[in-house]
């Protein structure tokens, strides 16, 4: 009985020891590259590193600044476009059938997001195996 315990206590050790570890590998894959590291392993001298590492920051942060602008700058062109087709349709079809084309993009695009989240939630399953 004594080693029964023992074994389940030292397997629960085991278990919550490498769910521990592996929560925290997928935490540290999602902070983006670690400047440190590479300027360690480039051998850089304590100047270099230093250096290496706020040019590194400092891009990284401007990039982020410009794409987060380019998708703002996107959705506004997409809606613009959007309204133009909503304006060339309004030459040809009565009010009912913009509507309904209306209605008819609106489930289009509950669709889309549903099946990007599966997507997102399948990729976040097969990260944790």
């Amino acid at each position: 009985m004594k080693k029964y315990i023992e074994k389940n206590t030292i397997t629960t050790i085991l278990l919550i020891s490498l769910f521990s570890l592996s929560s925290i590998s997928i935490a540290e894959k999602h902070k983006g590259p670690d400047f440190e590291k590479l300027a360690r392993q480039l051998e850089l001298t304590a100047q270099q590193q230093s250096d290496f590492i706020a040019v590194m920051t400092s891009n990284r942060d401007k990039r982020k600044a410009f794409m987060q602008k380019q998708r703002e700058a996107q959705k506004i062109q997409m809606q613009q476009y959007h309204q133009q087709t909503l304006t060339d349709l309004s030459a040809f079809m009565n009010d009912d059938q913009l509507a309904k084309f209306e209605q008819r993009v609106e489930e289009r695009k509950e669709k889309y997001k549903a099946m990007h989240e599966q997507k997102r939630e399948e990729r976040r399953e097969n990260k944790k195996t």
